[in-house]
């Protein structure tokens, strides 16, 4: 007789942090919707099945297409950084969330133009 593996709270715990150690994550690609001029949004993946087992997550890339210039707040921080229009911008350590700006006071940012990918990155061998 195959019984099943019993694997308590704290083992399934340190399971996870070894996955995440050792493989981390494919890259999602994140839907962005059109920011209005002057607006903010705000995109969290504690709802998204896919990516809340992988979260932190640790590389964050925005490729700006959008028409305006955005400033990005990474994990609730205070201080954000500018992304110009037509640049890349990346970004490497934890975070659950990022904010993003659009500093244009009078054009509407293009969300399907603005094309912004997110990962775990294993962080050891």
């Amino acid at each position: 007789m195959i019984f099943p593996r019993v694997i308590g709270r704290k083992n399934a715990i340190d399971l996870k942090r070894k996955r995440l150690y050792i493989e981390g994550s494919e890259k999602f690609e994140v839907s962005i919707s059109d920011i209005s001029a002057s607006a903010k949004a705000l995109y969290g993946f504690s709802d998204d099945a896919t990516i809340r087992k992988y979260l932190p997550l640790n590389f964050l890339r925005i490729h700006n297409r959008g028409g305006t210039h955005l400033k990005v707040y990474v994990g609730g921080k205070s201080d954000g950084e500018i992304v110009d229009d037509d640049t890349v911008w990346t970004y490497e350590g934890d975070f659950w969330t990022f904010l993003l700006e659009n500093l244009d006071a009078s054009n509407t940012a293009t969300g399907s133009e603005i094309f912004v990918h997110v990962q775990r990155i294993p962080t050891g061998g």
